[in-house]
């Protein structure tokens, strides 16, 4: 079976991955990645990040009992 030869850009998704699976911050891998936005990073690689919905509500959910101190 033949394999299709490997291009740069997969190689730069495969970086991307990387960054996503650790964790690196979503910002900080656009930078990495020569980017223009952050939304163009979740444009073309927002499947990696399916974390990042889970620890948003894992973080409101902990400042959730401050709030209702406030008036």
């Amino acid at each position: 079976m033949r394999q299709t030869p490997l291009r740069p850009h997969d190689l730069k998704h495969f970086g991307v991955a990387l960054l996503a699976l650790v964790g690196v911050d979503p910002s900080e891998i656009a930078r990495r990645a020569g980017h223009s936005s952050v939304a163009f990073t979740y444009d073309r690689h927002g499947h990696l990040f399916p974390e990042i919905d889970k620890q948003a509500a894992q973080k409101l959910v902990r400042v959730r009992p401050l709030s209702r101190d406030c008036p």
